[in-house]
């Protein structure tokens, strides 16, 4: 019975110092993880500086596109403000370039390349996929004065030929007109290349790039399509044919109405290019203009909307003040709405083209339909839908013509780019746009 009652006490003393152990060993690890946690969640420490390697070309720096610093530029704001990185770019001339400072350690990430990885390096997720393209110089060897091609159009051995993938091409098509055979006559498909981020493996930032892009590819979480949206979508419809029209609008009916256009923009606080680029879509500079719908004038406006605005459509100087003061109040309309500028002004073109009570029920239908309401590149999908009378009556409103306010916009801002980028480049025909810009910081 006494050896029973000590084989008890034992195996009660061993079990309360091993219960005490585990309770000392779950402490550490609580006291570890308040430790390491913290650290984590904070990010790096104030004022760290996020180097990204990034080619100095269009998609990435925004040279010529109107919207934004550039398409890589702000997927790496986004990066660096939810990590409390200061961002820095440093512009490489090719992705050899990059991960040779990304081994040397003189930049963090590398962006804006088609990477394959290397030993050491991981890469992330694709994040879109470019069709590479060759360019015939169709005999003019070097481009002629004012024709010369981008940046990112790689010259092939015999100085004819040039690579370029198709998205560069769409951005910079319109300010190299005199190239505009080139696509007709010389491309053709080599390959489509799978554009990624690079980094050094194993290190605290690894692990949180990876989580970044766990979360932008997640499917419907949004930030990838709203800037495909934002940088090119637009240049789509746009052909050859429309830059030589618009150019020669530039040059013979803008110099007219430049004055009336500039003062407008001024008193609503708009920019002049975007509206001389909104008026050009309604009518081309055209004050004799009259629509299939009945609307008139050099701004189109309705019966209702000029009678609104107390103006006579018909008189080209009241028209443009009265269209420049109705975008601006559908701009005003939207400050509550938790739209990014970018999207707001496309809303507000939108609300422009089809009315604004039309634009409530497209972001309304967009919420209905799990969206966030907020985002051009989900408005510009259930606009359309507005012409049946299934999807209008969810929304409480009758049909609309839903796919010309998409078309509108898009056209308003290829025209937008155009204009941006005549002045962006200096190009000859900027004159013309001179005075609108007159007084403006």
């Amino acid at each position: 019975m006494q050896l029973f009652l000590n084989i008890v006490c034992a195996l009660a003393l061993w079990l309360t110092r091993a219960a005490w152990l585990m309770l000392c060993g779950a402490a550490c690890c609580c006291l570890f993880g308040m430790l390491a946690s913290p650290l984590d969640r904070a990010g790096p420490p104030a004022g760290t500086v996020l180097r990204a390697a990034v080619p100095a070309h269009t998609v990435s720096t925004g040279c010529v596109a109107p919207f934004g610093p550039g398409f890589e530029e702000e997927l790496l704001q986004k990066f660096s403000a939810e990590h409390g990185y200061a961002l820095r770019l440093v512009p490489v001339p090719s992705a050899g370039e990059g991960t040779r400072l990304l081994r040397l350690g003189r930049v963090d990430v590398v962006a804006g390349f088609a990477l394959a990885g290397e030993a050491g390096m991981d890469i992330g997720p694709p994040y879109f996929h470019a069709r590479s393209m060759m360019l015939a110089a169709a005999g003019v060897s070097p481009p002629e004065e004012g024709a010369a091609l981008p940046p990112e159009a790689a010259s092939g051995p015999d100085g004819e030929m040039w690579r370029m993938d198709a998205r560069s091409w769409a951005v910079w098509a319109p300010f190299i007109a005199r190239f505009e055979d080139l696509q007709r006559q010389a491309e053709r498909e080599e390959s489509h290349e799978s554009y990624h981020w690079g980094w050094r493996a194993g290190e605290r930032l690894a692990a949180r790039l990876e989580s970044f892009w766990r979360h932008v590819t997640r499917p419907g979480e949004g930030t990838l399509a709203a800037l495909e949206d934002r940088y090119f979508s637009y240049l789509a419809d746009r052909a050859s044919d429309n830059v030589v029209f618009l150019l020669n609008v530039v040059q013979k009916r803008l110099p007219r109405y430049s004055g009336m256009i500039a003062g407008a923009a001024a008193r609503a606080g708009i920019d002049p290019l975007l509206l001389t680029a909104l008026i050009m879509q309604e009518s081309q500079l055209d004050e004799g203009c009259v629509s299939h719908t009945g609307v008139r004038g050099i701004m189109q406006l309705t019966r209702e909307t000029a009678a609104f605005l107390g103006v006579d459509r018909m008189n080209p100087a009241q028209a443009i003040e009265g269209g420049a003061r109705y975008l601006r109040m559908l701009w005003d309309d939207l400050e509550d709405a938790g739209l990014d500028d970018w999207d707001r002004w496309f809303c507000a073109l939108a609300a422009f083209n089809q009315g604004p009570q039309r634009l409530k029920g497209a972001m309304r239908l967009a919420r209905r339909m799990g969206g966030t309401g907020l985002r051009w590149s989900e408005l510009k999908t259930v606009y359309p839908l507005l012409s049946r009378p299934h999807y209008a009556a969810l929304v409480g409103q009758g049909t609309c013509r839903g796919l010309e306010a998409v078309i509108f916009v898009n056209r308003v801002r290829w025209n937008y780019h155009v204009l941006r980028g005549l002045v962006a480049l200096a190009r000859p025909e900027a004159q013309y746009l001179a005075p609108l810009l007159r007084g403006r910081r």
